[in-house]
């Protein structure tokens, strides 16, 4: 743990090893081949903290090899910033992914059908969606 305390912004451990972590989206591109290299990281909660005027975006994310790996991606933390739904729609590398948690986070019905019936996450079993008003 101590090779990823400064490329994470939230851990949380799975039978002794690092499982789940929080990433600043800023940062993710610096950050992400350390801790997928140092742990067995299957979740990851995108952190962007509003610093500036405009939201970082979140192509360094999406565009991420790491990501092949992820069972369980929350971008809940990202409070109403719904800028990033057509990249999540799609991308290729979010196969294994398993849960979604979009919690506090307007989705449109129209996207949301698109992205469910697609073919952009086949292993998709939970999907959270609370609070998003």
């Amino acid at each position: 743990t101590e090779a990823i305390a400064n490329h994470v912004v939230g851990l949380r451990f799975v039978r002794g090893l690092v499982e789940h972590v929080g990433i600043n989206a800023a940062t993710f591109t610096r950050d992400a081949a350390a801790v997928f290299a140092a742990e067995p990281v299957r979740s990851v909660r995108i952190e962007r903290f509003a610093f500036t005027t405009n939201p970082v975006t979140l192509d360094a994310v999406f565009n991420s090899p790491h990501l092949g790996r992820v069972t369980h991606l929350d971008f809940s933390a990202l409070a109403h910033h719904a800028d990033y739904f057509e990249q999540l729609s799609a991308c290729p590398r979010l196969t294994a992914l398993t849960d979604l948690n979009m919690r506090n986070t307007p989705v449109h019905p129209a996207w949301l059908r698109t992205l469910l019936t697609g073919p952009a996450l086949p292993a998709l079993r939970g999907l959270d969606l609370a609070d998003n008003v």
